[in-house]
């Protein structure tokens, strides 16, 4: 029995006593690729118009096809008209400092960070993905996503916004396998717009006491997971 074995499974166990999300199964339909590979084409061509989306599908498929498929990744944003992005003094997933453009080649992720409404935003987030490596090349993906009291009970929490379609040359790998960042300016290549609606876990969003510490946060999600305040409940 390998370590690595043994991390991913501890790994696995931790995500369902957690009650974690896991990502949507999706289907992989020669008609769906076929549709996705139209708009990449559009993307690789340079053209940097919001890409005009009307597939009867969901955005994040499209968005996790295209990390996929090619040296992309993906940013997310309540802004619709940035034309370059500049690293800013953030902290990384464990709390490191970093002066960076960050960005994830995780879709669902992406699009928690374009639809939570900044305007006004006071209190935390606490959001996260988890990947689990299993034999035969299968990867799980669980998250996590929550806002403070104040902000998720506000009327406004959600809205609607923007996810960029990057060049990946200039990131790195962050903290996690999901967390990138840049410390070079980025231009980005494309633009889908996005609704509270594309996200698939918007009646799932939890919410928690800002003077509650995290791990006070996780112990609770052991018993059960916090019931979300999504668009439904208000």
């Amino acid at each position: 029995m390998s370590a690595s074995w043994i991390r991913e499974r501890s790994k696995l166990t931790a995500a369902k006593c957690l009650h974690l999300l896991e990502q949507p199964k999706t289907a992989s339909d020669n008609e769906r690729l076929a549709a996705f590979h139209a708009l990449r084409t559009r993307i690789r061509s340079g053209d940097r118009a919001p890409i005009p989306y009307d597939l009867p599908y969901p955005k994040y498929e499209f968005l996790q096809y295209l990390v996929e498929n090619d040296d992309l990744i993906l940013h997310g944003s309540n802004h619709s008209d940035i034309t370059h992005l500049e690293p800013q003094r953030q902290t990384t997933f464990f709390g490191r400092a970093a002066n960076a453009v960050f960005a994830t080649p995780d879709a669902i992720w992406c699009l928690f960070f374009a639809i939570v409404n900044n305007d006004g935003f006071t209190g935390s987030k606490r959001n996260g993905c988890l990947r689990v490596a299993l034999p035969g090349n299968r990867l799980r993906k669980f998250y996590w996503f929550s806002l403070s009291e104040p902000m998720l009970r506000r009327n406004e929490a959600f809205c609607d916004g923007s996810v960029y379609v990057l060049p990946r040359v200039t990131f790195t790998q962050g903290d996690i396998a999901d967390e990138w960042t840049s410390e070079k300016p980025v231009t980005p290549l494309a633009r889908l717009e996005v609704t509270p609606s594309d996200f698939p876990f918007i009646d799932n969003v939890a919410v928690h006491s800002d003077s509650e510490p995290p791990w006070r946060f996780f112990c609770n999600m052991l018993w059960t997971r916090p019931p979300g305040l999504g668009r439904s409940s208000r």
